[in-house]
């Protein structure tokens, strides 16, 4: 059976199907009561074979009947004689319409339609049809049906509810259904109609204005289901149903996405009056058409301007294009995956905590998207971002789509300390304060620990001990400082986010015993590469040298060498630098210093690559033609030479300045560069060119000045042949270690899409500031192709959004990680991703050093991994994927939070000051604004907004909006504000509207 789905399926109508927009090819039987008149069943088999079926399909329809004593009713009479392909099953009213549905479900079995319509049988009050109605649906690809999913019926009813809707989503079709049903367990929104339990008859409003507004400090949150329009009523019911009876739910849509899309360009939008009458509805019809309107808009497959002016989405284009099904677009949460379909009551998973502070905190199942409920009493003592074991206590319910469960045992405690500040709660009570604010204990700290600690103070809270109603006492082991205090925060920080900044003396020790000459022994092993012209291009303040760079000319080819300091020979496997490395993970880049991964005597010494030492290396080198492609690659050990030590700005110097040392290999190198981005960006890579600032200080470490970072020429030669160095190890281990037999780990580097929510909600911003985002169909996901994107990114250029959009867009990305499973990189454009060129700041670049000259040490020798040690490095490439994952995301907003320290010390004696701003985002308790200037964020809370309005929160507009005089504050818009306050406690500046 074939078929071909609209892109839109609609509701049971008087309990009929709209499906004038489906192409059936197949035995199609629809089972239905006789509706007691002849007049009404016979209205109901007209409408039924004026669906269109394809010339293929075979209509059946069963008729049902218990009106009469023997059987024989003379509506069953009538319609036996009047239509042909109409079969009857009757059975009196003593054997009740439940057996004659069994014979019809055995009729369906027996004779295996493809496609089964069931109206009216209402399973919840005779549970005798169970068994044969699940056998016809089994048989059948196609089920619609409509009572036996009532949300009021039994709970009987539920395991056939679940496989009829799974089976509906496997088919990309819905369930369709008469009856007021939003299954939160199916993964996808069904259609439904609107519930008859408010049939009053209203005043049909003039306009829409206002339908949508929420008080401030509110916003709709809830997921309607298509077709639900909740407490709002445009009219009377049966108004609405002769609408759709007449034009049919889904012919309505397809009108209105049809004429939005040819009106795209020119007018900023329609009203709701202004597109029903161009498509070409009178009064009477505007409540059927609200209804769908406001369905569309409320699916994102429309715009809706401040003005209320309707236009098409970038969502609404694709799917009215592309005829994707609607459950392909559809923004429901799936609650748990099919993989969760098995676990039970009683069953224990390994979950990570994310406590909340009031509520149900959630559990994350490892390695899955399913979340488990918990409840502030069956915690067990665990802290935020714990590893816990997590005891299931109850399943997802119709009502309820979570599972709920206890914590039965901390299998890893991340927290050993907590950081915070102390509050005097009486003479001898003193309340701890943790700068996470997600915790739901109230914290104690015990008296003796405290007795010479200031109120106010920033501590470290540890020594746990837990009592009744989720209070925990705790000492302060370390005394940091007054709370607010730039020093003492940026301590604070560092302890916050587990960074040691020192190394332990048994750590250091070993790194000083590390021999310092290369060895002739070495050296024979290694391609020698010492009479090369080799140098280095890094930050004037850098003081590791990672990487290099080499290029000689040969005719019309160059010799291209990328070469980087080989870490993994000097720090060996599971030794104790090793072991440090691995838990540290990552450097960290702090606004005031560099916390290493490596001990100073291994980053700064042994291994970076200074000039005018020997060196030993890893080199990538290539043959490139003019034209910068490669010809011809080779990865080798190497011991190397630095000629010159380069800094980003006199490599700059050298690109252009003939005079300057090394130029003819820094031009040519250049030159390349930029050969090797365009076709970069041509192949799908993605350029966002955001605004990245930074906070200069002087001697002291007080911020002086905040400096927008220039982006050099030199810094995009040095970036280019680091990604081509690691896109070319990244396809060699995959070609050479995981194909054929092998199946060798390596830790790929990778970027998803960008998630359905994101990505409309983002298109949706662009549309309404006045650009496009063209949504495609991508690794069979809807979202946006990196060629739209650069051309959303090379749009915007030289405009008002130039540096809000790239930075939108980047909030809108998922994020890069580390991964044993290869899907790719999406942002660079790259099928083959990893992480070589950073091995003494990065533990992925050390141990994909190890693994790739391991894989290349047994080739050589014809040799294969051994299964033990193989399994054990599975093991180990998992655990370091998903730890320097989490390493990297840890460093990265210790990086933010001491960048936002050293921000809020600069404005504070700016306090008073007026500064122009762009807004950057709008949040239901304020707005976030971008100081120009300065390239600092700061608040305005709504209490601070103008008293001449009241300003509701539309997060469909992303903005405020007055409810007298519409006026509007959204993002991308610009304002002047004045720094009313400064919160170092909160690391807040706090704004108001300039008068």
């Amino acid at each position: 059976m074939n078929i071909s789905t609209p892109s839109n399926i609609e509701s049971f109508v008087i309990g009929l199907p709209e499906l004038n927009n489906f192409s059936f090819v197949g035995k199609v039987l629809v089972i239905t009561p006789t509706f007691n008149e002849i007049e009404n069943i016979s209205i109901f088999i007209a409408r039924v074979r004026s669906i269109n079926l394809g010339i293929e399909a075979r209509l059946d329809i069963l008729v049902v009947d218990d009106n009469s004593p023997d059987g024989t009713s003379d509506v069953a009479k009538s319609i036996s004689e009047k239509f042909d392909n109409v079969f009857l099953i009757t059975r009196s009213k003593r054997e009740g319409l439940g057996t004659a549905y069994i014979t019809g479900f055995k009729y369906a079995i027996e004779k295996g339609y493809d496609i089964v319509f069931e109206i009216d049988a209402d399973l919840s009050h005779q549970p005798e049809m169970i068994p044969y109605f699940l056998e016809s649906i089994q048989k059948a690809d196609v089920v619609i049906g409509s009572r036996y999913l009532n949300h009021n019926a039994n709970v009987v009813n539920w395991p056939i509810r679940r496989l009829i809707l799974s089976k509906a989503a496997s088919l990309y079709t819905r369930v369709i259904t008469g009856m007021p049903i939003n299954d939160p367990t199916s993964g996808f929104k069904c259609i439904r109609m609107r519930s008859k339990q408010k049939q009053q008859k209203v005043d049909i409003p003039k306009s829409n204005k206002g339908s949508r507004v929420e008080r401030r400090g509110r916003s709709k949150r809830n997921s309607r289901s298509f077709g639900s329009r909740g407490n709002h009523d445009y009219g009377n019911e049966t108004m609405i149903r002769e609408f759709f009876l007449k034009e049919g739910r889904l012919s309505v849509s397809h009108k209105i996405l049809r004429f939005l899309s040819e009106q795209q360009s020119g007018k900023a939008g329609f009203t709701s009056r202004e597109i029903a009458e161009r498509i070409g509805y009178t009064a009477v019809d505007l409540p059927g058409f609200w209804e769908v309107l406001h369905d569309l808009y409320d699916n994102d497959f429309l715009i809706k301007t401040i003005d209320r002016l309707y236009s098409i989405s970038e969502l609404g284009i694709f799917h009215f294009k592309q005829s994707i099904p609607t459950e392909t677009v559809s923004q429901s949460t799936i609650p748990h995956s099919s993989s969760d379909e098995q676990l039970k009551i009683g069953d224990t998973v390994v979950c990570k905590l994310g406590m909340r502070r009031e509520g149900h905190s959630k559990a994350k199942i490892v390695g899955s998207a399913t979340e488990i409920l918990i409840e502030q009493g069956f915690l067990n003592h665990a802290f935020d971002k714990d590893i816990v074991k997590v005891r299931i206590n109850q399943l997802p319910t119709k009502g309820d789509p979570f599972y709920y469960g206890n914590i039965t045992k901390i299998e890893e405690r991340l927290f050993r300390q907590l950081i915070g500040r102390i509050e005097k709660k009486s003479e001898h009570e003193f309340r701890f304060l943790p700068d996470n604010p997600n915790f739901c204990y109230k914290f104690y700290v015990k008296p003796k620990s405290v007795k010479h600690v200031d109120v106010g103070s920033k501590i470290a809270f540890s020594e746990f001990s837990f009592a009744g109603n989720n209070i925990v006492y705790g000492s302060a082991t370390t005394v940091l400082g007054q709370a607010g205090s730039p020093d003492v925060e940026l301590e604070a920080n560092l302890l916050q986010a587990n960074i040691d900044i020192t190394f332990s003396k048994s750590v250091t020790a070993s790194a000083n015993r590390i021999h310092h000459e290369i060895t002739n022994e070495e050296i024979e092993k290694r391609l020698d590469l010492r009479g090369v012209d080799i140098f280095t291009i890094d930050p004037d303040d850098a003081k590791d040298f990672d990487d290099a760079l080499s290029i000689h000319e040969k005719g019309d080819i160059y010799e291209i060498g990328v070469h980087i300091a080989d870490v993994s020979h000097f720090v060996k496997e599971n030794g104790i630098i090793d072991k440090e490395a691995a838990a540290r993970a990552t450097s960290v880049y702090l606004v005031d210093r560099v916390i290493p991964m490596l001990p100073s005597r291994l980053c700064e010494d042994l291994c970076s690559l200074v000039p005018h030492v020997d060196r030993l290396a890893y080199s990538v080198l290539f043959s490139i033609d003019k034209n910068a492609q490669v010809l011809d690659y080779k990865i080798a050990k190497t011991v190397i030479h630095s000629k010159h030590r380069f800094t980003y700005e006199s490599a700059e110097d050298a690109i252009w300045n003939s005079d300057a040392p090394f130029h003819g290999h820094v031009s040519s190198l250049n030159t390349l560069a930029k050969q090797l981005y365009n076709k970069r960006i041509k192949e799908g890579a993605l350029d966002f060119n955001t605004e990245e600032w930074k906070v200069k200080l002087d001697a002291n470490g007080k911020p002086i000045s905040t400096l927008l970072k220039q982006r050099l020429d030199a810094h995009r030669l040095v970036e280019e042949f680091m990604l081509l160095a690691n896109k070319t190890v990244a396809k060699h281990m995959y070609k050479h270690f995981q194909t054929d037999d092998l199946d060798y780990p390596v830790i790929y580097r990778v970027h998803d899409l960008p998630t359905l929510d994101r990505i409309i909600s983002f298109a949706n911003f662009c549309k309404l500031s006045g650009f496009h985002l063209k949504l495609s169909n991508h690794r069979d996901k809807i979202t946006a192709n990196a060629e739209s994107i650069q051309k959303l990114l090379d749009d915007v250029k030289s405009t008002p959004f130039e540096a809000l959009i790239p930075d939108l867009m980047l909030r809108t990305m998922s994020k890069a990680i580390y991964s044993p499973n290869n899907i790719g990189h999406f942002g660079l454009g790259f099928p083959f991703y990893l992480h070589f060129t950073s091995p003494i700041r990065r533990y992925p670049d050390l141990m994909t050093h190890r693994l790739l000259f391991e894989y290349e040490t047994l080739k050589i020798n014809s040799q294969k991994i051994s299964r033990s040690r193989l399994k054990k490095l599975k093991t180990l490439v998992s655990i370091i994927c998903q730890h320097s994952s989490d390493a990297e995301r840890n460093a990265t907003e210790a990086e933010r939070k001491s960048i936002a320290i050293k921000q809020v010390e600069y404005m504070k004696p700016r306090v008073g000051e007026l500064f122009d701003g762009i807004i950057s985002d709008v949040l239901d308790f304020g707005i976030f604004v971008k100081l120009t200037l300065v390239g600092i964020h700061g608040f305005i809370h709504i209490k601070d907004f103008p008293k001449d309005d009241y300003y509701n929160f539309e997060k469909r507009l992303f903005a405020f909006i007055g409810e007298r005089t519409n006026r509007p504050f959204k993002v991308g818009q610009t304002v002047s504000v004045k720094i009313t306050s400064v919160d170092e406690l909160k690391m807040r500046i706090n704004l108001s509207f300039a008068e």
